[in-house]
């Protein structure tokens, strides 16, 4: 097939009319919007990445643009906290709080900030934090975030505890369960009855 031949793919009717719409949005024909995104998507597929990761990178994208994150090498930033935090604990402590507060309004500016909602951001910001693996949970009614390989020292689990802490009383939640240890942070959170 030659660059210059054209193909008809079936697509819903659904799927056609968003690509309209979005094509008389962007002032793009139909025909390279729909060679761009599947090109686009092909690629992705190709580096390894099924639908469900392409949907969760956007998602996380859109989140990081949001807030501002910046990215920052895990072992620099490990480093950082460490030598600071025997200095300004309580100045470090406040500022991932702060972010906890922070994450916690864009939750309730982009949603309804109900029980699904959080473990679904949790699950992303997870994502954000340098560990090997992290769970967000819905257990009897509590919600339960756990963290294991997150940060190399005890100093940044404690700031990080700090972080989801606040975020989860800016949602109106109770810590019931707090665990920090080095690599290890386990949060468990039940909904506030006041």
């Amino acid at each position: 097939m030659s660059k210059r031949d054209r193909v008809n793919i079936a697509i819903s009717t659904e799927v056609a009319q968003r690509l309209a719409n979005i094509s008389d949005l962007t002032g793009m024909t139909q025909y390279a919007l729909a060679n761009d995104l599947l090109s686009l998507g092909l690629d992705l597929l190709e580096q390894g990445y099924n639908i469900q990761q392409m949907r969760e990178l956007a998602k996380l994208w859109r989140i990081c643009l949001d807030v501002e994150a910046v990215p920052v090498p895990a072992a620099l930033l490990d480093r950082l906290i460490t030598k600071i935090y025997g200095e300004m604990e309580g100045l470090l402590k406040e500022l991932w709080c702060e972010t906890g507060r922070v994450l916690a309004a864009y939750l309730k500016a982009t949603s309804t900030a109900g029980t699904g909602e959080v473990i679904s951001l949790m699950q992303y910001l997870g994502k954000m934090l340098p560990a090997k693996r992290t769970e967000a949970r819905q257990e009897d009614g509590s919600v339960v975030f756990s963290v294991v390989g997150v940060g190399y020292s005890r100093e940044t689990i404690e700031v990080n505890a700090s972080a989801v802490r606040c975020f989860f009383e800016s949602l109106g939640f109770k810590i019931a369960q707090i665990d920090v240890e080095p690599g290890v942070l386990y949060v468990k959170a039940v909904p506030s009855t006041s």
